[in-house]
């Protein structure tokens, strides 16, 4: 008889219980118990070894842990037992690869995944660098920024998005200008991807960019304009605090910037008449 099939003539099953979650969930040798109260999961328990115990088999309990899930500021207990020996309790666990923890966010995989994310943003710097590569696949590759950032929101990691700015940052003060460049874009696309939430990172956002309007590479102060436009077009009123500095940068870049990019210094100069 397995363990599903005494739980259903005990009546602990979940479809036999309205309202109750209540089961099982193996994976390799591991068996994960799950009920809504302790008293039902020392009941599921005691089910678990006297079924398994028919078959031979024995629950370590030096291996065996409980965890309770609750989105209480202190942890509620659980008093498990298993023949007279009390069930550890834990905060966290690794299953299958996991890390399960007892507030039910698993903030710390989310953050393995965002740190991932970063390794692999920083290993594009030699796309964003190179100048075989078209523009456009440029373009291509720093949407996917928009796409993290937008993960990061929704996840309510704003300390990493701070993390993600300050990398950016590091490549808008690189000694190769195409990494400038690339980081620029970079900022461009994260301000998009930030929306209405861009005014609480405006200074980060506008600091490098107004530094590249000094660039002694005409190029360089191109993107600098380019990627304050797209900041400006979202941040709107949240650039004023910083608008003198904006406007030295587009002052020195009227006079540096060669003729066919005065285009995009008049959209920028007309989104900053707009606030």
């Amino acid at each position: 008889m397995s363990v599903s099939q005494s739980l259903q003539d005990i009546g602990l099953a979940a479809h036999h219980t309205p309202n109750l979650f209540l089961g099982e969930a193996t994976g390799a040798d591991d068996t994960i118990l799950i009920a809504e109260s302790g008293k039902q999961l020392q009941k599921l328990l005691d089910t678990a070894v006297l079924e398994s115990e028919r078959m031979g088999l024995s629950l370590n309990v030096k291996k065996t842990e409980c965890m309770v899930t609750s989105k209480k500021s202190s942890n509620p207990k659980c008093n498990l037992v298993s023949k007279g020996e009390k069930i550890k309790q834990v905060t966290k666990f690794k299953y299958l690869g996991y890390l399960i923890t007892s507030d039910g966010r698993c903030t710390s995989e989310i953050s393995k995944g965002i740190a991932m994310a970063k390794d692999t943003f920083q290993k594009m710097k030699p796309i964003l660098a190179n100048r075989n590569i078209s523009m456009t696949t440029k373009i291509r590759a720093i949407k996917t920024y928009v796409w993290i950032v937008k993960d990061l929101i929704s996840a309510n990691q704003f300390d990493q998005i701070e993390k993600f700015l300050k990398v950016l940052e590091e490549f808008a003060s690189s000694q190769n200008p195409n990494t400038r460049k690339g980081g620029l874009i970079g900022l461009a696309a994260v301000a998009i991807g930030l929306g209405k939430d861009s005014s609480s990172y405006i200074a980060s956002l506008v600091r490098p960019v107004v530094l590249c309007f000094h660039d002694v590479d005409s190029r360089v102060q191109y993107y600098a304009c380019e990627s304050l436009y797209n900041i400006v077009k979202v941040a709107r009123g949240a650039i004023l605090p910083h608008f003198n500095q904006v406007f030295d940068g587009l002052s020195n870049s009227f006079v540096n910037i060669k003729y066919h990019d005065y285009s995009k210094l008049s959209k920028t100069n007309s989104v900053l008449s707009c606030n």
